[in-house]
């Protein structure tokens, strides 16, 4: 068993110990003592309440185990297991004490905005999905379907917030490798993770094959399908194009677009993928969305459930963002008045960055040499940028070598000088063949990391960064750079790194053109 799926059966493990209740579980506990009840008594709570939908399609699927086919719906479910069924799967629910509580499990009761957003963007997108489904696409279970669809992510949003926001907002600012990023948060990638919970909680067979599948999230082929329909451009949609699978993940994800505010640019581009999906017209789509919403929000009047209407206004608002997640460290509330007075004062670090590469290029010319202006360009990569190490390396190609010529270090640390040869095979031959940046590391590069420069394997350098510089038509020098802190290689400090070595490549681009004109 990999670490990933004992990781996993420790989050299910978790969850297990104490998961959530159904929203109405005092009311529903009562309704089932009623000599009277049925199915139809609970016709209400189907529409209102997904975890107790959730737990009764579980409950059938046990129940019907060795049979061929189960339910998917949650009044099919109540009708198999029946009234005496439905009272024992529930009245052996029982919310823990609040002096047995733990503090992590008092922050999660009640609900916590997160898990609250999840379960009322499920029951919008069910509805969604039944209305446009009645016209084009839609089976007699695709309500269910998309009810159930955000059951593995609401757990994660119950286990693991501070994670699952941190991939939201990845999600949102640089949505790139996302698979490795969730690993790196979670121990597992959200793939595995949907797919195991579907086991667990026995989910639908519709569901698990929604899970197997890859989803199309190439924002480019997006777009195109977006704009100009299913085509050769987009071939990551061909399992998905005039499929159910795909009204599915469309109608969870316009659910939630339209109950976050801040989402109107993504509620403009979901309705245009619902459009060439479902081949209905924008204005049939606006009106079968008001009527769900409409639908949802009487449904849910008086329940602890967000109500979509008032997401829909649409107004425009910044993303509701915790604190912590913007913010790279909780600093104190006098830390914070200083550094206040402090910014009246001095231009922020991004705006010394700027001025500084503004000085590498358009004050390029006033160097005394290129060589200041390298040095000028090393020592902000440990000033500004914070890194430990610089070096400034040549390529050779006569001899087919790169040497170090200026190195810079902070304060206790030695310095590298990472000098190699690319006349036999070397994984750094691609930074002398093309301009390249790239970050290794000795936990994804493995297989190479023997092969590198003897000095990165002499001073145990666990991480770096190497980027080549092409001031004409070829690599003339490359860069490297390596920090104690490993917070720099995250991906905003990427962006301000890539900024400064561009700074530098321009300058020397200049001063190599202004010397052969003159």
């Amino acid at each position: 068993m990999s670490s990933a799926q004992k990781l996993i059966e420790k989050r299910i493990s978790e969850y297990n110990s104490t998961p959530l209740l159904p929203l109405e579980l005092p009311y529903i506990k009562q309704k089932l003592r009623d000599p009277d009840v049925s199915a139809e008594s609970f016709k209400t709570q189907f529409k209102r309440d997904p975890v107790f939908c959730w737990l009764l399609i579980r409950a059938a699927w046990v129940a019907t185990k060795n049979r061929a086919n189960h339910p998917v719906a949650a009044d099919h479910a109540m009708s198999t297991i029946g009234i005496t069924g439905t009272k024992k799967e529930f009245e052996q629910l029982q919310p823990k004490s609040q002096t047995a509580l733990s503090q992590k499990e008092l922050s999660q009761n009640p609900l916590s905005d997160e898990v609250t957003f999840c379960l009322s963007t499920s029951l919008l997108a069910a509805e969604l999905a039944h209305r446009f489904g009645e016209l084009s696409l839609g089976s007699s279970n695709i309500y269910w379907t998309s009810l159930c669809y955000q059951l593995p992510d609401t757990l994660l949003w119950y286990l693991q917030p501070k994670s699952m926001w941190r991939i939201y907002y990845r999600r949102l600012t640089l949505p790139k490798k996302m698979t490795l990023f969730e690993e790196s948060k979670l121990g597992f990638n959200l793939a595995e993770w949907r797919q195991a919970v579907a086991e667990h909680f026995h989910m639908s067979e519709y569901n698990r094959i929604l899970y197997s599948k890859p989803l199309p999230d190439n924002p480019k082929e997006l777009y195109e399908y977006a704009t100009q329909g299913y085509s050769e451009k987009t071939p990551s949609l061909k399992e998905w194009h005039r499929q159910e699978g795909w009204l599915v993940v469309l109608s969870n994800r316009l659910a939630r677009t339209i109950i976050a505010p801040w989402h109107n640019q993504s509620y403009r581009h979901h309705l245009q993928l619902l459009h060439q999906l479902l081949a209905l017209d924008i204005k049939k789509l606006n009106h079968l969305i008001h009527q769900s919403i409409a639908t949802v929000s009487q449904n849910l009047t008086g329940s602890k459930l967000m109500i979509p209407a008032m997401g829909f206004l649409m107004l425009r608002s910044k993303p509701a963002l915790p604190e912590w997640l913007t913010s790279p460290t909780v600093k104190k509330a006098a830390s914070i008045n200083v550094e206040k007075a402090a910014s009246t004062k001095a231009p922020s670090a991004q705006m010394k960055l700027l001025q500084l590469v503004k000085k590498l290029t358009s004050g390029a010319g006033e160097f005394e040499s290129s060589a200041a202006l390298i040095h000028e360009g090393l020592k902000a990569i440990l000033t500004e940028l914070k890194f430990s190490r610089a070096s400034f390396l040549v390529v050779d190609r006569k001899t087919a070598t790169v040497r170090t010529r200026i190195a810079l270090n902070s304060v206790g640390q030695a310095k590298v000088r990472p000098d190699f040869e690319f006349k036999l095979p070397t994984p750094l031959s691609r930074f002398v063949e093309k301009q390249t940046f790239m970050v290794l590391s000795r936990e994804q590069h493995q297989k190479i990391w023997k092969k590198l420069p003897y000095d990165i394997q002499k001073q145990q350098v666990e991480k770096f960064i190497f980027c080549s510089l092409q001031p004409g038509k070829q690599v003339r020098a490359i860069i490297y750079m390596d920090a104690q802190d490993q917070s720099l290689f995250e991906p905003q400090n990427l962006v301000r790194a890539k900024t400064l070595l561009k700074g530098i490549n321009k300058g020397l681009s200049i001063r190599n053109q202004a010397k052969a004109e003159s």
